[in-house]
């Protein structure tokens, strides 16, 4: 049987509100059984986005919003992330591991690096100001922690 388990929200641009939000999903996330390697990889994803949509997206102002629309099962974990910004074309971002981009200490590509690393999909729609990540229900033995 699976179980759905989702909300929709707007926050604003604080920290926190945002962490709220994570805690409030990866609640959900422990309600649903998920073991500890899944929430990890999800509440990392979605911290990086969060930050990403706050900082880049409406430029750190506090009165800008973000919309978020999660659904988790039994099966998988789907959260949408909106922000005001204008967005951006997610492939004209360098990556960060590349030769000259090791060392920049901005550290422009890692969040997204992160996101595609630790989510089995990250997808933006084409202004790039709304990206849904998903993260397939890994089924861990007990003594993987």
């Amino acid at each position: 049987m699976s179980y759905l388990q989702g909300f929709q929200v707007v926050v604003t641009s604080e920290p926190s509100s945002i962490q709220s939000l994570q805690n409030r999903i990866a609640e959900l996330l422990e309600e649903l059984g998920y073991g500890p390697r899944d929430r990890f990889c999800i509440r990392l994803g979605l911290e990086e986005a969060l930050v990403n949509a706050v900082r880049h997206g409406n430029q750190g102002e506090s009165s800008k919003t973000v919309r978020v629309g999660c659904m988790i099962d039994s099966e998988r974990a789907r959260i949408e992330i909106e922000d005001n910004g204008a967005g951006f074309q997610v492939d004209s971002v360098p990556s960060p591991i590349t030769t000259d981009n090791l060392r920049d200490a901005g550290g422009r590509g890692r969040g997204l690096l992160l996101m595609r690393s630790f989510m089995d999909s990250v997808d933006y729609n084409d202004v790039g100001n709304r990206l849904v990540l998903v993260r397939e229900r890994r089924f861990e033995s007990p003594d993987e922690d």
